[in-house]
């Protein structure tokens, strides 16, 4: 597969609203870039938006249409397990910190992480 059918092949891909999917030239001859981008809930600013995004680096010289889907697969799942750790809460709080770096001192629910 050549970068231009990677690209034509990304962009027959669709998911939920406000999701975006990728795909550009990248490196070496072959090399692409997929790209799933998402508009999601703030979870500390009640109401607010924001956009995330996974990407994947790619040598698409041997693949085939279904690889590109499997990638793709990949990069949604990696964003909608990020935004399960981000919401999901007992008795108000946390399961898991997915920032460890911004809050390291967040109380979890069980006192650990749980993932």
């Amino acid at each position: 597969m050549d970068r231009d059918l990677a690209r034509k092949v990304v962009s027959q891909f669709s998911y939920k609203p406000g999701w975006l999917f990728s795909c550009r030239p990248s490196g070496d001859e072959g090399q692409v870039e997929l790209r799933v981008e998402a508009e999601v809930a703030c979870v500390e600013t009640p109401g607010a938006k924001l956009s995330i995004y996974s990407t994947s680096e790619c040598d698409v010289g041997s693949w085939k249409s279904e690889d590109v889907a499997r990638e793709l697969v990949r990069l949604v799942s990696k964003i909608e397990h990020h935004e399960m750790i981000e919401h999901l809460r007992f008795d108000g709080k946390r399961l898991s910190n997915p920032h460890p770096q911004k809050r390291p001192d967040e109380p979890l629910a069980f006192g650990y992480p749980i993932a």
